[in-house]
């Protein structure tokens, strides 16, 4: 392959199906309660805009979400800025880190077992 040619000190490691928990702890401990919590307010938007709407008087069939760009960017960043807030927490953090640490001992290589350089990259705390 390209990347074979181009960059043969890159190593590839087969990561078995069913195992995304063990060989990528950041997706699970961080990245997945970082998109929860952007869905949960998301979600807690659509429903404020509904009341809104319904408190008005608006019938549930007449009932529209405002998904202009503009509306819509301005409400991810809110979203994004509020779900890391909920999920920068130490012990999340602390939590991921002990699951790598108990994956990994200091002399096994990541991603680039040596560079051109002839120099290697190593897991370290």
């Amino acid at each position: 392959t390209w990347l074979d040619v181009n960059y043969e000190w890159i190593r590839y490691r087969f990561v078995p199906a069913g195992t995304t928990g063990v060989a990528q702890p950041c997706d699970v401990g961080i990245q997945h309660p970082l998109k929860l919590a952007i869905k949960e307010l998301q979600h807690e938007d659509i429903v404020a805009e509904t009341l809104t709407q319904l408190t008005a008087g608006r019938t549930a069939d007449k009932i529209r979400l405002d998904v202009t760009k503009g509306t819509l960017r301005d409400r991810s960043v809110r979203w994004v800025v509020e779900a890391y807030k909920l999920i920068n927490k130490p012990d999340i953090v602390q939590k991921v880190c002990s699951i790598l640490a108990d994956q990994y001992c200091y002399s096994d290589p990541i991603i680039f077992p040596s560079s051109p350089a002839g120099q290697h990259m190593y897991h370290t705390s």
